[in-house]
């Protein structure tokens, strides 16, 4: 007699009884959820896989996000009549795990797309709920609606989004904005799979930070169907691979191999840097390596310091070469991502302890325990690249869309400064210092209200930096700051991008480029440039730069000659901040390039 081995407690408790599996024309491969769920060592794999990425946000609770649609109309009488149809899928068993393994409180929402005739608002905003226990909100100018049960959640909590598989951003989104307005802290989103990579694109430009088990190939798209819940899978998931141009099929990179980034798949990269001055000395610094053993990697760096000197002199010359000696072409993601954050702490305490190593009275003095560096990374690792950044400089890619064939402006770094209120919100937790963000004595003193800018002790412009110690460790801070250090930390957020041949160039910059010009803008500078038709730049970096200059000129009602013969030094430095930007080019293996 054979026995049936029982299922997991909690498939009986979510009755979990629908199978949904997804087939790769290209491999043969079948990927079978249900099958993964019910295997423990599987599941555990999968729960560890989705968590990682949000380990250090100090996350409070798990919500299951269920997509829904539902058709509204007016009927005969008027009335408007609801028709609903959607499924749970699996989201409610992943959420449900991740939840019961890492010990965190359980919720659930439905985000419902609506198909609408009658007219609706266009902002977020609440409306009458039939039932007292169910809180109602209209999302995504009345594209969305998001229901969930009044004290479903946390207050104030940080929350993590869950979802089986998703094939649009705007669902995660409107949960998002939902939440955000119901005062709760919306670390990211984690799901199983995508079913094509503009969604993930599109999550990026959200600035919705997230976490996925399968990430689409080129070409890849993931028609879903359900089951009709007997479980013999006569209806399943499809992973169809779109034919390329050459009428190959694109290749499913594979999710279980150690090594995520593929040998075989070449880009040829090359790269402009342009600098110029207002400070002086000139506070940026950049770096731009290949390493000699491992023709693969190639890292591309842009610093910005403030304070003097002194950190980002070090950074530059520490931080580039931790990495280079640890990454290798056959570490897997999680692996670089690893050793990306070790070196940026490795080098951080560097810092720290050659200040430590000098009289109290010079480690305490200007220049140095307030000197700081912010930092953005471009590393590439065959046919990966990986985005790390702390502080203020950012990254752009600049892409090609596949719908509209246009040229997109991605975002792959964050914003670590007061702007970014999930950055502040980490400052306060961090310092226990509920006016942690606040404006500066001087701005204080000269009553400039709701113009000042505010600053993390009322001091430093970004939450996230190398150095600054005085807002980090108390052996080199003092009043007022010291009790509630740490205010900040040198831990980067990093973003990996799995090309695709749709790339066309990464724009690396410090702040003085950004204060004055959209990520957009910067691309559209990037493509239209042409050194043989430019009379007076031989790159684009330098483009970029002159186009900044003139929006800075043209802001502050000056001459382009006017702002460029400024002495540098203080004199300069009250129109602009020193302005150092890399392009690097992408060329693909299949001849596409910028």
């Amino acid at each position: 007699m054979s026995l049936v081995p029982p299922q997991p407690a909690y498939m009986h408790r979510l009755e979990l009884s629908t199978r949904c599996m997804g087939e790769s024309y290209a491999s043969q491969s079948v990927m079978d959820l249900s099958n993964l769920l019910s295997d423990k060592m599987s599941l555990k794999e999968l729960v560890g896989d989705l968590y990682r990425p949000f380990e250090a946000q100090h996350v409070d609770q798990i919500v299951a996000v269920h997509v829904q649609k539902e058709t509204i109309s007016p009927n005969s009488n008027g009335e408007v009549a609801v028709n609903e149809t959607g499924a749970y899928h699996f989201t409610t068993a992943i959420a449900g795990a991740i939840a019961g393994t890492k010990h965190l409180a359980y919720g659930e929402l439905s985000v419902i797309r609506k198909t609408i005739v009658a007219k609706t608002p266009s902002k977020t905003t609440f409306r009458a709920s039939k039932c007292k226990r169910v809180v109602t909100l209209d999302c995504g100018d009345g594209k969305f609606t998001v229901e969930l049960k009044r004290k479903a959640i946390g207050e104030a909590a940080r929350v993590l989004l869950v979802v089986d598989w998703i094939n649009e951003a705007e669902s995660i989104i409107a949960a998002r904005d939902a939440l955000t307005k119901l005062g709760c802290d919306v670390v990211g989103a984690t799901f199983v799979l995508a079913t094509n990579e503009d969604v993930l694109c599109n999550l990026k430009s959200a600035q919705v930070a997230y976490s996925c088990s399968w990430n689409p190939s080129h070409g890849a798209n993931l028609n879903t169907k359900l089951s009709n819940g007997s479980g013999n899978g006569s209806s399943r998931c499809t992973c169809h691979q779109a034919e390329t141009s050459n009428g190959q099929s694109s290749r499913k990179r594979p999710r279980n191999s150690d090594i995520d980034s593929d040998p075989s798949v070449k880009v040829l990269l090359s790269h402009r840097t342009a600098e110029y001055q207002a400070n002086d000395p000139s506070e940026d610094r950049c770096l731009n390596i290949v390493k000699s053993t491992d023709e693969g990697v190639q890292i591309n760096a842009v610093f910005d310091g403030h304070g003097g000197s002194r950190a980002v002199e070090h950074i530059r010359t520490s931080l580039c070469q931790h990495i280079l000696e640890q990454v290798s072409s056959k570490n897997s993601s999680d692996k670089i991502s690893e050793i990306v954050k070790s070196a940026f702490a490795r080098s951080d305490e560097e810092l720290k302890q050659s200040l430590l190593s000098l009289p109290e009275k010079t480690r305490m003095s200007k220049g140095y325990c307030n000197a700081g560096a912010c930092a953005v990374i471009a590393l590439f690792i065959n046919s990966v690249l990986y985005i790390a950044n702390v502080g203020d400089c950012a990254a752009v890619l600049g892409k090609v869309s596949k719908e509209t064939q246009g040229l997109q402006a991605i975002e792959v770094s964050v914003d670590h400064s007061c702007n970014n209120p999930q950055e502040t919100k980490l400052v306060i937790k961090r310092s226990h210092d509920r006016n942690a963000i606040r404006m500066s004595k001087d701005d204080q003193a000269t009553g400039a209200g709701i113009i000042g800018v505010k600053r993390v002790a009322g001091s430093l412009a970004m939450t996230r930096a190398f150095g600054d110690f005085y807002l980090k460790c108390p052996e080199l801070s003092s009043a007022p700051f010291k009790s509630k250090v740490p205010y900040i930390t040198s831990e980067p957020s990093i973003t990996t991008v799995y090309m695709n041949g749709s790339e066309k160039y990464v724009i690396l910059a410090s702040d003085g480029l950004w204060d004055v010009m959209t990520p957009q803008e910067a691309v559209h500078i990037v493509d239209k440039f042409d050194p043989a038709q430019s009379l007076f730049f031989s790159t684009a970096s330098a483009a970029l730069i002159h186009a900044a200059l003139e929006k800075i000129a043209h802001r502050d009602g000056l001459m382009m000659h006017e702002l460029m013969s400024m002495t540098p030094g203080s004199v300069r430095r009250r129109f602009h901040d020193d302005i150092t930007c890399t392009v690097v080019y992408i060329e693909h293996q299949n001849g596409s390039s910028a």
